[in-house]
């Protein structure tokens, strides 16, 4: 992150600007434990905002980062929606409902995609049902989650993309869902920059 040959002055220098931005172990895993706690539906924006960022650093340019977080247009076909994977039709259905004891853990940013289309064709499908609509999106990490191959007009690595998120709508399940949660904020916080991540010693 620093030349090799700079000082400790100038490190110590350099640091002391990111004061307030920056974390250390105790308080990345405090941060890490409340990211995988957000609602995907009332933390909506927040949830977005980390796909997006994690949907840019997958793909291959083929999408833009303020496209990531424009809502979806049909005129140009443009932008996202977040879509619930199994979503609370499906689980009504299996009698999960808002008295469940897991329902909330259903509601993690595990359980949610960004997809460019209008809800309406998502919101009356199991999850299983999407493998078909998602294949031919056009955000990687959702087709990713189809288990089918990458459409001809991308060139995403998806075997590269699967060995990390090896998740498929055809298997949807709470224990995958929980599993997703952790690799997406995982990684996601694996995108700060080493500077900002700091020992305790520096705040001292």
């Amino acid at each position: 992150m620093f030349a090799s040959d700079a000082s400790q002055e100038r490190i110590d220098k350099a640091l002391g600007l990111l004061d307030g931005f920056m974390f250390d172990k105790e308080q990345m895993n405090a941060l890490s434990i409340k990211m995988r706690s957000l609602d995907g539906i009332s933390d909506a924006r927040k949830v977005r905002l980390i796909l997006s960022m994690l949907s840019e650093s997958w793909d291959d340019g083929s999408v833009t980062f303020s496209e990531y977080l424009k809502k979806f247009t049909l005129k140009k076909r443009e932008g996202f929606e977040l879509d619930m994977v199994m979503n609370l039709q499906e689980l009504g259905a299996s009698g999960i409902d808002a008295n469940h004891a897991d329902f909330k853990r259903y509601r993690t940013i595990g359980n949610f995609a960004l997809v460019n289309g209008q809800l309406a064709h998502y919101n009356n499908k199991s999850a299983r049902a999407k493998g078909g609509l998602y294949s031919n999106d056009k955000n990687v990490l959702t087709i990713g989650l189809s288990g089918l191959p990458c459409p001809p007009n991308y060139e995403y690595d998806l075997l590269n993309l699967r060995n990390t998120y090896d998740f498929s709508v055809d298997d949807w399940n709470l224990e995958n869902i929980e599993a997703r949660t952790v690799i997406l904020v995982d990684e996601f916080l694996g995108m700060f920059p080493d500077c900002m991540i700091v020992t305790s010693k520096v705040h001292e």
